[in-house]
C-alpha cells in the first residue's frame, strides 16, 4: 500500500487511519455520526468502553496479543469510561471481553474495512499523480488536515471530494443569505432562534465544554441531552432540537 510514498506521507495515513478508526469506534457505541468531532470528543459521550488506540504491526505479533492471549496484527486499545480499566483486543473478542453487542461490532468491522480502502485509494490516487488543481481547477478553501494532506502531496479520497464540495455549496449559499431555505429540517445560523433561549446552565456548561476544547456543536448538544440539561427531542436528521441554538452561542455555523 505505501510503496511510492515518503515517509511524512507514509506517516500522514498511518495517523489519518488510527484517528478515523477511534471516530469509528466511538460513534458507532453513541449510535450517532458527528462529522467534524475528534476521537477525543466523541469520548465523553460514550458511557462504557472507548478506543483510546491502534495498532497496526503489518503483521501478527506475538509482542501485541489479545487479552486471551492469541497473538495481533491489529490491537485495539479500550478504557472504561467510568473505571479506568485497559483492555488489548483484537476486533473478534469485542462481544466477548468488554460485551459489546454483535450487530455493533458488525458495524464497526464494516466502518474499519471501508477506512482501510479508503487510506488504500488515497495511496493509489497518488501514485497516479492525482492532483486537485487539475480536478477542480483551484485550490478551494478547506480544513488544516485536508490543507495538509495536499501540501504533503496525497490526493485527497472520494469520500474527502465528496465532502469538499458539500462544504463549497455550503459557503456558495452563505454568501447568497437570501436565497438560504430555512425551513423543514434544514438548518440556517439565523433559524437557531426558532428554537427558543438556552437557559443560563445550559450557557454554563456549553462554555466550560469549550474551555475543555470540546469545539463541536453536535457534540456539545449530544452532551446536554446525555445528562439531562436538554430534552431529547430530534429532527429526522438525527439532530437534537437543541443543536441550533448551540450552533448559534458558540458563534458557529451548523456542522
Amino acid at each position: 500500500m505505501n510503496e511510492g510514498l515518503n515517509s511524512e506521507q507514509i506517516l500522514f495515513l498511518k495517523n489519518y487511519e488510527k484517528e478515523k478508526r477511534l471516530v469509528a469506534f466511538n460513534s458507532v457505541q453513541t449510535g450517532h455520526e458527528f462529522a467534524g468531532a475528534s476521537s477525543l470528543e466523541i469520548e465523553s459521550l460514550v458511557d462504557r468502553w472507548v478506543l483510546i488506540d491502534y495498532i497496526d504491526n503489518g503483521f501478527v505479533n506475538s509482542e501485541t496479543p489479545c487479552e486471551c492471549g492469541k497473538p495481533l496484527r491489529y490491537q485495539y486499545i479500550v478504557k472504561h469510561h467510568e473505571t479506568g480499566q485497559i483492555k488489548r483486543l483484537g476486533i473478534k473478542h469485542f462481544e466477548d471481553h468488554i460485551g459489546l453487542k454483535r450487530e455493533k461490532v458488525n458495524r464497526m468491522r464494516k466502518e474499519f474495512v471501508s477506512i482501510e480502502k479508503e487510506v488504500e485509494e488515497i495511496s493509489n490516487r497518488t501514485r497516479l499523480n492525482w492532483s486537485l488543481v487539475d480536478e477542480l481547477g483551484y485550490i478551494p478553501s478547506m480544513s488544516e488536515d485536508m490543507k495538509k494532506q495536499i501540501e504533503l502531496g496525497l490526493s485527497l479520497s472520494k469520500k474527502q471530494m465528496s465532502k469538499l464540495e458539500m462544504d463549497m455549496k455550503q459557503q456558495q449559499k452563505e454568501k447568497e443569505p437570501d436565497k438560504m431555505n430555512s425551513g423543514g429540517d434544514l438548518f440556517s445560523f439565523d433559524s437557531a432562534l426558532n428554537t427558543g433561549e438556552l437557559t443560563e446552565i445550559q450557557k454554563e456548561n456549553i462554555q466550560a465544554y469549550m474551555e475543555k476544547e470540546i469545539d463541536n456543536p453536535r457534540v456539545i448538544a449530544e452532551m446536554l441531552v446525555k445528562y439531562g440539561l436538554a430534552r431529547d427531542e430530534r429532527y429526522s436528521t438525527g439532530k437534537p432540537k437543541i443543536y441550533p441554538a448551540v450552533c448559534s452561542f458558540m458563534g458557529k455555523k451548523g456542522i
